[in-house]
């Protein structure tokens, strides 16, 4: 069963936020070793649209096999 992601999103588009990021990090944790950072911003448009085909059922990257998650990559 699907369900809609971005229900808070389009709560503060609608309240006039004009920019949404969503913010992951992958590590040892913060200053303990190697730490990877990154940020998604999706434009209004696709935030009212819902999520691309392709990232339906997506919840954890760390799930997905390499050949998928580059297969993901250029979204």
């Amino acid at each position: 069963m699907a369900f809609d992601r971005f229900t808070h999103e389009r709560e503060r588009l609608a309240k006039g936020c004009e920019r949404i990021a969503g913010v992951d990090e992958v590590g040892r944790g913060p200053l303990a070793g190697p730490v990877v950072a990154a940020a998604a911003v999706f434009l209004p448009e696709h935030i009212r649209a819902g999520l691309p085909k392709p990232l339906d059922g997506v919840n954890d990257s760390k799930k997905l096999s390499a050949k998928k998650r580059e297969s993901l990559f250029e979204l």
